[in-house]
């Protein structure tokens, strides 16, 4: 009976991974390579692993799971090589405790499950500064910095790409100049 069981389970995974295909796509925006699974029947859906390798000029890299196009398992990012977040998604939300490093040192813990900081070790120079309420009325005093639970890379990156410059700026209008 067993003999059969696994002759069928090794029958079922062969047509199983038959079914899939894996893309590899480079994103000239980004800069980044993709590799990801996605069904035969639908290549649109991404399934299973993902990575994405830094392209020229870009330090970030990537790995995670899809299930049904959503993120789902654990997923890790790295800056230059170095892992500076870990943690689990499910259905697309982060969920769980994340781990956050800088230069490969654990920095920041927090559960996305109950929105909680668990555990934050400042750098060198959060410890010798006093942070003040820019309220002028205000006389409190912080023991830390506003911190960013997703990490300085992605705030920076969420930062240039939120950054939209008019027309003027751009170049896009001509501006002249009346007598």
């Amino acid at each position: 009976m067993k003999p059969k069981l696994l002759a069928l389970f090794l029958l079922i995974s062969v047509g199983v991974k038959a079914q899939t295909k894996q893309i590899e796509y480079y994103n000239k925006d980004l800069g980044l390579k993709e590799v990801f699974t996605v069904s035969d029947s639908v290549k649109n859906i991404k399934e299973g692993a993902f990575k994405q390798f830094p392209g020229p000029g870009s330090g970030n890299s990537t790995e995670g799971y899809y299930h049904n196009n959503l993120k789902d398992g654990v997923w890790k990012y790295y800056y230059r090589d170095l892992l500076v977040a870990e943690g689990y998604y499910t259905a697309d939300k982060k969920v769980g405790i994340w781990v956050g490093y800088t230069r490969g040192f654990e920095r920041l813990k927090y559960d996305f499950t109950k929105q909680e900081l668990l555990a934050y070790i400042p750098a060198t120079i959060d410890t010798v500064q006093k942070f003040k309420a820019l309220i002028p009325s205000a006389d409190t005093v912080f023991d830390r910095k506003p911190i960013y639970i997703n990490g300085m890379v992605n705030f920076a990156n969420n930062l240039l790409r939120g950054v939209r410059y008019p027309a003027l700026a751009r170049g896009s209008v001509t501006h002249y100049e009346t007598k």
